[in-house]
């Protein structure tokens, strides 16, 4: 992790700019399972016959995604509490760069559910993958 990262981490950390318990249980890897929004409310189910999309975010602030074992692209994210578009409250929000779409994340167990930050757009939901589905993944994929 780089030095200005560090600090900027500790500051908002220090300042409750987030709930690191809330960062904590974002990073890992998640497969896509739906999602839905839209103008017409729009509903995309993941079929299982494709390759899985998994997304993966680090503990060193690197958001990653996969086609299978393919990795499509990488950038780097932040977290921050900040009012969401949909509650009065605030909330944990991940910013990526200023050109993507800010989303909102809960994590409830297993389940990671991502909303994008404007009007007429998607929620997503994602699974935790488990260290043994990862190998089986690979494995698969190889075939």
């Amino acid at each position: 992790m780089k030095f200005s990262q560090v600090i900027l981490l500790s500051f908002c950390i220090a300042h409750g700019a987030f709930s690191q318990e809330s960062v904590d249980g974002l990073i890992g890897k998640w497969q896509f399972v739906s999602k839905s929004g839209g103008m017409t409310g729009k509903i995309i189910v993941a079929n299982p016959e494709d390759q899985p999309k998994i997304i993966e975010f680090t503990s060193d602030s690197i958001f990653r995604e996969y086609k299978g074992d393919s990795l499509i692209f990488e950038k780097h994210y932040q977290v921050i509490k900040s009012k969401s578009i949909f509650h009065s409250r605030s909330q944990d929000i991940i910013i990526f760069d200023k050109k993507s779409v800010k989303q909102s994340f809960s994590v409830h167990g297993s389940r990671l559910t991502l909303k994008d930050e404007c009007y007429d757009c998607f929620g997503h939901i994602y699974r935790r993958v488990k260290p043994l589905e990862k190998k089986l993944l690979k494995e698969n994929n190889n075939r």
